[in-house]
């Protein structure tokens, strides 16, 4: 009977030693990796578009960094708001002061997406 646990204590501990040998510690600076804190901003053209699952852009950025400021979209979703006036986390704004700051503003969410929604005006709005 004792020769038997010998050989299973060393079959197990060969095999535990080789599937911690297989492990790989993840970088903290994956961008793949869903668990190191990366976050997929989405700019979308309109708050519409969001339902749509259109995308006008998309960034991975570390939670808690800026986000680059993709080109200025050209034409418009809609042609009675053919002026574009910036992009904000808020679908409608009241203000100016509710549009992004990329030289400022940092990404800060819980979870793994984040959303910025173009913001189009009409003729004569600032």
């Amino acid at each position: 009977m004792k020769k038997f646990k010998l050989p299973l204590f060393l079959l197990l501990a060969a095999c535990s030693a080789s599937a911690l040998a297989g492990c790989k510690k993840s970088s903290d600076d994956d961008p793949d990796d869903p668990d190191d804190g990366y976050v997929t901003v989405n700019f979308y053209l309109d708050y519409n578009k969001e339902a749509a699952g259109e995308i006008y852009d998309t960034q991975k950025v570390k939670n808690g960094s800026k986000v680059t400021e993709p080109a200025k979209p050209t034409e418009a979703p809609f042609p009675e708001f053919p002026n574009f006036l910036g992009w904000s986390e808020k679908e409608i704004i009241d203000n100016k002061s509710d549009l992004w700051n990329f030289s400022k503003n940092k990404i800060k969410t819980n979870y793994s997406e984040f959303s910025l929604f173009g913001i189009w005006v009409a003729e004569g709005e600032n």
